[in-house]
C-alpha cells in the first residue's frame, strides 16, 4: 500500500488552517455545517473561550469591543467565515474542531511512519 504526502509552504501559519478547512470541505460531505456546530458546542462549554472561531455571520467572529477586527482579519471559506486573528494555541484548536467536525483522529507528526 502506498502513502501519498503532499508539501506545502505558507507565507503565514493562518494559510495553512484555511488551506486544510478548504480541503476537508472538498473532501467532507456537510463538513461546514458540522464544524460550525463543533465550533458552537466547544464556545458553549468552555467558560474560558470568549468567542467563535467559525460563524455564518462574519459580524460573529469576533467580540464586540473588537468589532474593527472583523474586515482585516476573517477569511471565507464556503459558507462560513474563519477567525484569523489567532495565536498559535487557536489554530490548534481550530484544527482539533475540524478534524472532529470531519470524523479525522487527530495525532501529532512524531506519529507518522515515513
Amino acid at each position: 500500500m502506498k502513502e501519498r504526502y503532499d508539501v506545502h509552504r505558507y507565507q503565514h501559519k493562518i494559510d495553512a488552517v484555511l488551506d486544510l478547512l478548504f480541503i476537508l470541505d472538498g473532501e467532507v460531505e456537510g463538513f461546514l455545517e458540522k464544524f460550525e456546530d463543533v465550533d458552537e458546542r466547544c464556545y458553549r462549554g468552555s467558560s474560558h473561550r470568549t468567542r467563535h472561531y467559525v460563524s455564518k455571520d462574519r459580524d460573529n467572529l469576533y467580540p464586540k469591543y473588537s468589532q474593527h477586527l472583523t474586515g482585516e482579519f476573517s477569511r471565507q471559506v464556503g459558507s462560513l467565515w474563519i477567525a484569523t486573528n489567532v495565536g498559535l494555541k487557536e489554530m490548534h484548536t481550530i484544527i482539533r474542531e475540524a478534524c472532529d467536525a470531519a470524523d479525522i483522529r487527530m495525532s501529532p507528526f512524531s506519529e507518522l511512519k515515513l
